[in-house]
């Protein structure tokens, strides 16, 4: 029992750490105004997307990196789309977090899911889609470091699916 109690103070202690380290960076109202994003995931989406904007110059980059854009493999008449295996496995579970968190605050995000659920797509791909679309909208006031905001949300990027 008292190792387990030293193991929550620790992870706590970690978590606290995480908050002010992320609080002290000049890209953290960025990442804080996104819906969804908490306390813990705030974090984890500004070490996904970086503080050096010449890493990813475009959000397909950062796609791509997190594995939530298909693969097109196309040759003759032949064309086949599937699901990217190859990407960084943190980024694509920071992705689709997000993705899920940010439908329970955001009213674009939740009806831009239920539209992909519509199109007869699972869960897991509804939010992908949807994790798709957000590196485009987190992308654009980066270098200007403005404030999220939700106007316009659905322009962002093209759909999915």
């Amino acid at each position: 029992m008292f190792i387990l109690v030293g193991i929550d103070w620790s992870q706590d202690h970690h978590n606290a750490r995480i908050i002010n380290e992320f609080a002290a960076h000049p890209d953290a109202p960025i990442f804080d105004s996104l819906p969804g994003a908490g306390d813990l995931l705030a974090p984890k989406l500004l070490v996904m997307f970086g503080d050096h904007r010449d890493r990813f110059p475009s959000p397909q980059t950062i796609r791509c990196l997190a594995g939530t854009c298909p693969v097109t493999d196309q040759s003759g008449k032949r064309k086949r789309v599937y699901f990217r295996k190859a990407c960084h496995k943190d980024y694509r579970n920071t992705s689709q977090q997000f993705a899920k968190e940010s439908t329970k605050q955001s009213e674009w995000a939740a009806s831009y899911f239920a539209d992909a659920r519509a199109r007869r797509l699972s869960k897991s791909e509804a939010f992908r889609c949807l994790a798709n679309r957000w590196p485009g909208i987190i992308h654009c006031p980066l270098p200007t470091s403005r404030n999220h905001q939700q106007k316009g949300l659905d322009k962002a990027c093209p759909p999915c699916g």
